[in-house]
């Protein structure tokens, strides 16, 4: 659903792939390890970037925005963006940050608004969803 979400935004000019993430979210231009990444990289699982985040230091009350701060804050480099993939779903959680940030609206909201009511879904999005049950299972 983040994906869609994404696609959706890019559609209505909201960003676009080859946008740098520090360009979107200026707070995280002092972090070296988020240089050169671009909403493409985060969709494709190409960003490089370890996030040093164990499961179990997860806390079910963060929002979406707290994981993606934490995230930002321990990225580590381990290859150059575009260059190898590397599987992360919290490349995602940053996009759905970034959505969250550049429209002023939850994620839960964004997806019935854009994605959701426009297919004609009969889907309940939970307001109140943290970053814990997006990543599980979104």
């Amino acid at each position: 659903l983040t994906l869609l979400l994404a696609l959706r935004m890019m559609e209505d000019s909201a960003f676009a792939l080859d946008d740098p993430v520090v360009t979107l979210n200026p707070d995280w231009r002092g972090i070296p390890a988020w240089d050169g990444v671009c909403v493409r990289h985060l969709l494709a699982h190409t960003h490089g970037l370890d996030f040093a985040l164990s499961v179990s230091a997860l806390d079910a009350s963060w929002s979406i925005g707290d994981l993606a701060r934490k995230c930002a804050s321990s990225a580590k480099r381990l290859f150059a963006p575009g260059t190898m993939y590397g599987y992360s779903m919290i490349g995602h959680t940053v996009i759905a940050h970034l959505c969250e940030r550049i429209l002023g609206d939850s994620f839960a909201c964004l997806l019935r608004r854009h994605v959701i009511d426009p297919l004609g879904i009969d889907l309940r999005v939970d307001a109140e969803a943290n970053a814990l049950n997006s990543v599980l299972h979104g």
